[in-house]
């Protein structure tokens, strides 16, 4: 192809699609139009990059700038000190939110740690008095019906606490025996 013939076509290096040339232009930054044009310099290049726009994104950072970065952009003049100035402040003040947030939810959770050991431990005790009668191999024996109700009613009773305490909703009732007693006195007295 001769060189004076503009191009209008470009395949992108990453992804391998053949896109217009528009999609292959970026603007560099001053540090980077400093260290191409080997001189410093007040004006940005555009380039015609080997990679599209869209891979050029997928490379850029996810994570947010630190204040550390923010500076050494803002000094460097990749950003400009307004914009710097900007994210700087709304950085500085969402820190104390951020630690707020976490230390509340480190002391949600250390609050709901005793209770769910204590509804597991209930939990377990009815299993293994169900499963003790189980093992006897005696299907008409008198408490398996009633063991295998107080079990299941023990799991539905502690699966209702569990999403209670999920939503930060920690009810004042956390005892499992007192539902089931309160249960087989509702049930004897309807009969």
């Amino acid at each position: 192809m001769p060189a004076n013939q503009n191009l209008v076509q470009k395949i992108c290096t990453r992804c391998g699609e053949i896109k217009d040339v528009s999609a292959f232009k970026r603007l560099l930054t001053l540090r980077q139009s400093s260290a191409l044009l080997k001189r410093p310099t007040t004006r940005r290049l555009t380039v015609i990059s080997s990679r599209c726009r869209t891979c050029w994104s997928d490379t850029k950072r996810k994570t947010p700038l630190t204040l550390k970065d923010i500076q050494n952009k803002k000094a460097s003049g990749d950003l400009h000190t307004i914009v710097a100035d900007l994210m700087e402040q709304e950085l500085r003040r969402a820190i104390p939110e951020r630690r707020a947030r976490v230390m509340k939810e480190y002391w949600q959770k250390k609050k709901r740690e005793p209770i769910i050991e204590s509804l597991a431990q209930q939990v377990a005790l009815y299993k293994k008095r169900y499963l003790a009668t189980k093992r006897k191999k005696n299907p008409d024996h008198a408490l398996l019906r009633q063991h295998s109700e107080e079990y299941e009613l023990a799991k539905r009773f502690r699966k209702e606490l569990m999403a209670q305490i999920n939503l930060n909703n920690i009810p004042k009732q956390t005892a499992i025996p007192l539902l089931i007693i309160e249960h087989n006195e509702r049930t004897a007295t309807h009969d």
